[in-house]
Parts: C-alpha cells; structure tokens; sequence
C-alpha cells in the first residue's frame, strides 16, 4: 500500500571486482510451501548442485547460501558434504543487508529477497527449475540472467562474470525499472496514516 519504508539506507556493493563471491538466496522448499505440482522441495538442491560444478572449474569462487526460513538447509549441508569445497562455502542466516556488499553476484530464486537485492545493483541470476512461469519477471525486465535450466544456469553463471559495462549497465538499467514498478520506496509517515484510519 505505502511501498517499502526499510530500503531507504541501500549500501553500495563495495566487493572487489576481482574477487568472485555468488550469494545464492533461496526460496521456501518446505513440503508446506510447494503448493502446485509444479514445485519441487529439490529445486534449490538441484540449484546449489549446478553452482558447485561451476565452482569445481572455477577455483577462486566463494559461496554464500542465505536459506528461506521456511527451506531445509540441512539438505545443501549434505550437498555440499564431501564436495571438497566446504572451506569456500558459507550457509548463513546474517541480515541480507550485510551479505549484500560482500559479494558480487546474486543467483536468486522466486523470493522478496530475491527482489529487495535489485537495489544493490549487483549482476544477478533468476534460478528457477519449475516448468511454470517463475512469479517474478526478473529476466523479462533485464534486471536479470535466465537460470530457468540447468544449462542455462551454468551459461548465465560463466558470462556473468564477463560481463561488458555496456551489458552491466542494461542489467542496472533493467533493475531500475524493476523497483520502479514492484518496490516502490516508502515513507513511514504514510505507513502510520493508513494504519489509523484502518484499525
């Protein structure tokens, strides 16, 4: 109604562009939350998976995975068992706020987080391996690279990383069109207002 009052303070990616750290973000996998039959409680395993082959050839890679709190993070832990990259990988649950100018890539599923990290204007990813149309159009504004396959993932994850400043600033622009349209700021003042005049 009032837009989103608690993005006013947006920290600008400060991560050094040589470095290549992935924040991947998840969306809620529990049994409870995959309504149609579309939805798989795999989804962000198999995800993660096609991450840690790229990561297998790409040896300065890091990870960070922030899990829904509706997802099991028990199951990338089993995932990422064994794969020998443990040490350049971080499951969290630190505000996505500070995670953001740590890194310099977002691969992100269906989620508000998913949305709320177009402000930091970070080349991102829209992982979704459902056969339906993912919720957010992520990809169809430019604000984003398609992951909707697992080949499509690896391709988006090897030239996001390439990126021309010409394709990096249509990305931008393409996020910028996306908050204008799904996160418009917001202002406390209204928020007050409307919860007065609506008790």
């Amino acid at each position: 109604v009032v837009g989103n009052m608690f993005l006013d303070n947006v920290v600008s990616n400060k991560k050094n562009k040589d470095e290549q750290t992935i924040l991947f973000i998840t969306r809620p996998h529990k049994s409870i939350k995959c309504y149609s039959p579309s939805r798989n409680h795999l989804e962000g395993v198999e995800i993660l998976k096609t991450i840690l082959e790229f990561m297998a050839i790409n040896n300065d890679t890091k990870l960070i995975i922030k899990p829904h709190p509706m997802d099991n993070y028990l199951l990338y832990e089993e995932c990422i068992f064994g794969s020998g990259m443990e040490a350049r990988i971080k499951i969290t649950n630190e505000n996505l706020q500070n995670i953001f100018p740590k890194v310099n890539l977002i691969v992100t599923e269906d989620s508000t987080a998913g949305a709320e990290s177009m402000f930091y204007k970070l080349p991102c990813i829209h992982a979704h391996l459902a056969k339906t149309e993912p919720v957010l159009p992520l990809v169809k504004y430019g604000s984003a690279l398609p992951g909707n396959t697992k080949d499509k993932l690896k391709e988006s994850l090897i030239s996001s990383f390439k990126l021309s400043k010409k394709e990096y600033e249509k990305m931008k622009k393409g996020q910028e069109y996306f908050i204008k349209d799904f996160l418009p700021l917001g202002n406390l003042t209204d928020l007050v207002n409307f919860i007065m005049k609506n008790i």
